[in-house]
């Protein structure tokens, strides 16, 4: 029995290595310009995870659209890119706006609609079945369409979005306070834990993860959060 426990337990960590040296590296990138206050670093590691789950999701033959399935993981890589490199907050909320339109576009049958109150109502319509549960429908939408509107602030140069105006090229540099950096560390983890939350309860019975992960549920279980294991297995 302790050599069976020896093994599986070496089996283990073979399996996870990989994965523990790739968030490893992606942390060690990520910290740059990050202070470790209010837990920034534990919240990039989460954004990290979710995101290889996402991209099991978007891009799997059941849910893959060649252009949004692309273009949703772009917005997200350059949110943390602006994040990493302390680029002005304006240019990380055009990322994240992209980043909520193209999740609901790739979650709807008419993708090319040019107004964005119709994607978000055929969301809303063609969904409904997923996100019945009361809870999450309000989470879910009060989040969404909170964010949104901040985002839509800083696209559109709102007064109300408070915004760092740069009057030289020189101002650019060191652009966001740790509080500033730690907003939006906080917006980007609220939204893609939103959308990794979406697609599990999308996947029925976890049919693509439990293909994806075959013999390899350990590594799933590393990547999801404590409670979505304990929920989920």
């Amino acid at each position: 029995m302790v050599r069976k426990h020896l093994v599986d337990k070496k089996t283990t960590e073979v399996l996870l290595s990989p994965y523990k040296d790739m968030i490893t590296e992606y942390k060690e990138y990520m910290v740059k310009n990050i202070n470790d206050t209010r837990g920034s670093y534990d919240k990039v590691i989460n954004i990290g995870k979710s995101l290889v789950i996402i991209k099991e999701y978007v891009f799997s033959d059941k849910f893959k659209d060649e252009y949004f399935s692309t273009l949703l993981i772009s917005d997200i890589n350059s949110c943390l890119y602006c994040i990493r490199n302390n680029l002005p907050k304006r240019f990380f909320y055009f990322s994240f706006r992209g980043c909520i339109e193209s999740f609901a576009r790739l979650n709807i049958i008419e993708k090319s609609s040019k107004i964005v109150d119709n994607v978000f109502k055929d969301f809303k319509k063609q969904n409904k079945h997923i996100i019945a549960d009361n809870e999450f429908y309000q989470d879910f939408f009060s989040v969404i369409k909170s964010k949104y509107t901040i985002s839509s602030g800083y696209v559109h140069g709102s007064m109300n979005a408070n915004l760092s105006l740069k009057e030289s090229i020189e101002d650019f540099h060191n652009s966001n306070s740790h509080r500033d950096t730690q907003e939006m560390i906080e917006d980007l983890e609220k939204i893609v834990e939103l959308i990794k939350k979406f697609y599990l309860k999308k996947d029925t019975n976890l049919s693509i993860l439990k293909h994806a992960y075959h013999r390899r549920i350990i590594i799933l279980k590393y990547l999801l959060t404590n409670s979505e294991v304990r929920q989920l297995f």
